[in-house]
């Protein structure tokens, strides 16, 4: 349940933020603010949440989301079977992975690209039954990230922090 502790779901707007606080800015990728918070509805802020980034967005893999389970413990359980902790693959799976396996993290720095690098160690997408050497060594952020576009697929406001 660690991948949960990493999202914030604005169902209700309760965490919005408040004056002096600089999440209450929306940043562009020059750092830049673009919109604040505190001029938008409710409505307008989940709307926002809903919307894809440029980490979370899955592109044109969008299509493994189509069938996947809405419930949070069997997402997350989904997640578990994509994905494996550096720190547990190289304590507890050590033989087998390769040492260049460690160093996944630098090659996907988004969804699309760790979507892409899990296809093409098996083409069945996000499946439950994925052999332990087919998942990918990423950390907890990864795990996050990837269940954050998920449920912004379908259609629930949620961030990663």
């Amino acid at each position: 349940m660690i991948l949960i502790s990493y999202l914030l779901f604005l169902t209700f707007c309760k965490n919005r933020p408040v004056a002096g606080d600089s999440s209450q800015y929306i940043w562009n990728s020059n750092n830049q603010i673009v919109k604040e918070f505190t001029n938008m509805s409710k409505s307008d802020i989940l709307e926002f949440y809903i919307l894809y980034s440029r980490y979370s967005d899955p592109g044109e893999y969008e299509y493994l989301y189509k069938d996947l389970p809405k419930s949070y413990t069997e997402l997350s359980k989904l997640i578990n079977k994509q994905l494996l902790h550096p720190l547990k693959a190289m304590i507890e799976y050590r033989d087998h992975f390769s040492k260049e396996r460690e160093w996944e993290e630098l090659k996907s720095p988004n969804v699309e690209t760790m979507l892409q690098m899990l296809l093409a160690y098996d083409q069945d997408g996000l499946t439950p039954s994925r052999k332990l050497e087919d998942r990918l060594i990423l950390s907890c952020r990864y795990h996050a990230l990837l269940l954050a576009s998920i449920l912004k697929f379908q259609g629930i406001p949620v961030r990663v922090r």
